[in-house]
């Protein structure tokens, strides 16, 4: 579409006299652009000294085009005109042209005007003479600026129009200048050429290769085309050697697959993947990078041995320790409402309270994982447990719908202390100390989220994890317990929080000549708001446990004549924040769905 477009355009010299076709040539386009003229000229301007001007200057000179810009190529031209100002343009008469030429004089011209000449005149003078005109007088030119600007000129312009034979005589010419000129490129099939021929251009891409291997590598063209013509030989055979047959043969017998590997690690990487496919049938760009891969890890050749896959048997304590720890309040809440069918392998069909999961299922095992390791319990493996997982009845919470306040004051606290880091590192806070505090801070959020209440315990020699200790009233009997263990351990994970609002402040004081006042009490009432969110949302991890136990006792310890009633409220609206709090979600419009929900003792018999 873009060619026809061009194609419409219109001659730009019709202002000059009527367009039409060429009386010398036949023609089916009506216009060209001026870039594609380019027929020789040397012919035509052989009393001239411009012996190389291109075809399309020489129109525009001759039309009294002298400025030439990228505007120049949008200029289109029909094929009388280009004759009339081309290589078929005549004198209209025979005498000296020259401004300067006597009137009286008879002298008869020899030469015709130079494109620099009519440029010249054009340029001091407005005369405009058509390059090649008669002329027998001497021109000097005012300045050898001007002269080299068209030299300039006519550089740019026959570089952007060269043939790309023309392109080749010149790059091999700065090379070398006794290197032959190439007389024509190679059109016909190789096969069809006669012997002279083919000799001919043999000759020119010998010396042409020899002479670039002497610029690569000086003193050592010989060793290196000798390991090119190696390489382009060994590429181009059609037959494989006798050790490779073999290989392939080896190959093709196997019918396991790491024996394939193995025989084809010996000879992947002698040949490009192309050739390989090639010597190979069926053999697919995946098995050639794991051959590759096989040798880069070992070595060709080397023994593959699989690991091997140990099925055991179910541990019904094992699964019954983990169905334990995934049942735990930490990592799951009891809605107050609704219910849920666990079907067993047996077809026997269980109603259960509807749970919501709290954290998603790889976290979970991980979990489970790190606290095996730290009890030294050997639990099953990865895929086992998320067979586990997927198979307990669970809904999993997407959206913190209706979270508390604590938990939601916490989360925000976090979220400020990282957009202070942000304002220190604004004010000159080194970038490695911006680092270590984001990294601190991202620790410190997930440890609260996820695993602070995994460490929970009634009864710890860890001081952060002892509920009875954490949770004691010192100042009121009724509120408070005496451990009868010592507190001789500590938790790294659990101690960051208390030494986090200490680290906060020596980072503010680095940098506190730098921060304006009302700016530094800002930070510091940030500061102050957000570590006491964070302590008070340590302590309703620890509350949240302890509680959720009291409630497992209670049920424990019921008996047929009493209940357990829990009143509580069913959320009736989606959320329209991600972290929603129970403020924001009372202050809709409509009614709650207050429930109680109530659990009786039975007697077993």
């Amino acid at each position: 579409m873009q060619y026809e477009k061009k194609n419409e355009m219109k001659c730009t010299f019709a202002y000059k006299s009527e367009c039409g076709q060429s009386l010398h040539y036949a023609s089916n386009v009506p216009c060209i652009p001026i870039t594609k003229c380019d027929k020789p000229t040397s012919t035509h301007l052989r009393n001239s000294t411009d012996y190389e001007l291109p075809e399309g200057l020489l129109i525009l000179y001759r039309s009294g085009i002298f400025s030439i810009d990228c505007s120049s190529c949008d200029i289109y031209i029909c094929p009388k005109h280009r004759d009339d100002f081309g290589i078929y343009w005549r004198r209209q008469t025979r005498k000296c042209q020259s401004p300067t030429h006597p009137d009286q004089s008879v002298a008869k011209p020899n030469r015709g005007i130079p494109a620099s000449v009519c440029k010249e005149l054009w340029m001091t003078k407005r005369i405009s003479l058509p390059v090649g005109s008669d002329s027998e007088c001497d021109f000097l030119l005012s300045s050898q600026s001007t002269q080299t600007f068209s030299q300039t000129t006519t550089s740019d312009w026959e570089e952007e129009n060269m043939a790309p034979r023309e392109i080749f005589n010149a790059a091999m010419k700065m090379l070398s200048r006794n290197y032959p000129a190439l007389n024509s490129q190679l059109q016909l099939p190789w096969t069809s050429l006669s012997k002279s021929s083919s000799s001919y251009y043999t000759k020119i891409i010998t010396e042409a290769i020899q002479l670039i291997a002497q610029y690569v590598a000086p003193g050592q063209e010989n060793n290196l085309l000798t390991d090119v013509c190696k390489k382009w030989i060994s590429l181009k055979e059609d037959k494989p050697d006798t050790m490779t047959e073999a290989l392939i043969a080896s190959y093709q017998q196997q019918n396991n697959r790491l024996s394939q590997m193995q025989i084809l690690s010996l000879f992947a990487n002698k040949h490009t993947k192309e050739r390989l496919m090639e010597l190979v049938p069926g053999l697919s760009v995946f098995k050639i990078d794991a051959a590759r891969r096989h040798t880069t890890l070992t070595f060709p050749g080397q023994l593959i041995n699989p690991p091997k896959v140990y099925r055991s048997r179910l541990s019904m304590p094992r699964v019954m320790h983990f169905i334990e720890f995934i049942s735990c309040p930490t990592y799951h809440q009891a809605v107050g409402y609704g219910s849920k069918t666990l079907k067993l392998s047996s077809g026997l069909e269980i109603t259960i309270p509807k749970v919501v999961r709290n954290v998603i299922a790889s976290r979970l095992v991980s979990s489970y994982s790190q606290y095996c390791n730290d009890e030294g319990y050997e639990c099953l493996g990865r895929s086992t447990l998320f067979n586990i997982v997927k198979a307990c009845a669970a809904s999993q919470k997407k959206n913190m719908h209706g979270l508390d306040n604590i938990t939601s004051e916490g989360m925000r606290a976090i979220d400020i202390l990282l957009k202070i880091v942000s304002k220190l590192e604004m004010f000159g806070l080194s970038s490695e100390c911006v680092v270590k505090l984001k990294s601190l801070l991202d620790h410190v959020n997930q440890h609260l989220k996820f695993e602070m209440k995994g460490h929970v315990e009634n009864k710890s020699k860890c001081a952060e994890h002892c509920s009875t200790f954490s949770l004691s009233d010192p100042t009121s009997k009724c509120f408070s317990d005496k451990c009868e263990h010592d507190h001789d351990q500590s938790c790294d994970d659990c101690s960051t929080t208390g030494v986090l609002d200490t680290v906060m402040l020596d980072a503010v004081s680095s940098v506190r000549n730098a921060i304006p006042a009302d700016i530094q009490e800002e930070i510091t009432h940030d500061l102050q708001i957000s570590t006491l969110n964070l302590s008070t949302w340590k302590a309703h991890c620890i509350r949240t446990v302890h509680q959720e136990q009291a409630r497992r006792d209670v049920l424990l310890q019921l008996k047929s004549h009493q209940c357990l009633i829990v009143m509580d409220w069913a959320m009736k609206f989606l959320p329209i924040k991600h972290r929603e709090t129970q403020a924001d979600f009372y202050g809709k419009k409509g009614i709650g769905w207050h429930i109680s929900s109530e659990t009786k003792g039975v007697t077993l018999f």
